[in-house]
């Protein structure tokens, strides 16, 4: 069975890519991420809310605060090099771990604007470009991971709809409503 790294490596290949950066949040920057969109414990087993991963072509760099260091230890395989972010930055693992005008591959909607405006103008003199993932791999990753790992399930009850206009009510007139229709049962569409 081949890994994820193995996968995402291809794809960093497909890419012309130099390297690949993830973090712990998800889409929304959640620090504590919903089971299906923990993209960096998919791929390194790591279970801690703060971690950041960067993945090159041979090589895997993790890098997170002192809280979990111990922990990242004991969870990554011990190809993993292992980093406090206080003493490394983002800025400085790319520096190190990529080559000058490395093109590094990211999900922009999993840092805010603020990270990456700050680690490109720490990259300045590296000339290292970010190059948006747009093929969204690991969303499927997770798919096919969910899908290995589910169970069937029973289906889905049908919706209930809910024909009355709630604007303008306050939450207990809402609530009232709404505990008044579902007495009736589900409403035919």
């Amino acid at each position: 069975m081949i890994s994820h790294l193995a996968l995402i490596r291809d794809q960093l290949s497909a890419c012309a890519a130099d390297g690949y950066l993830i973090g712990t949040q998800d889409q929304f920057l959640l620090e504590y991420v919903p089971e299906k969109r923990q993209y960096l414990r998919l791929i390194s087993n790591f279970t801690g809310s703060n971690g950041y991963l960067l993945i090159t072509k041979d090589q895997e760099i993790f890098a997170t605060d002192s809280r979990y260091l111990i922990q990242a230890a004991k969870q990554l395989a011990k190809s993993y090099q292992i980093y406090d972010l206080k003493t490394f930055s983002i800025p400085a693992l790319i520096k190190r771990y990529l080559p000058k005008q490395g093109k590094l591959l990211i999900d922009y909607s999993n840092f805010t604007w603020a990270q990456i405006i700050a680690w490109q103008t720490a990259l300045k003199d590296h000339q290292s470009r970010f190059i948006p993932n747009q093929a969204d791999w690991f969303s499927k990753l997770s798919m096919a991971q969910n899908q290995i790992n589910s169970e069937p399930t029973e289906a889905s009850p049908e919706p209930i709809i809910i024909e009355t206009n709630l604007a303008g009510l306050s939450a207990s007139q809402k609530i009232k409503q709404i505990r008044r229709q579902l007495g009736q049962g589900p409403q035919q569409g």
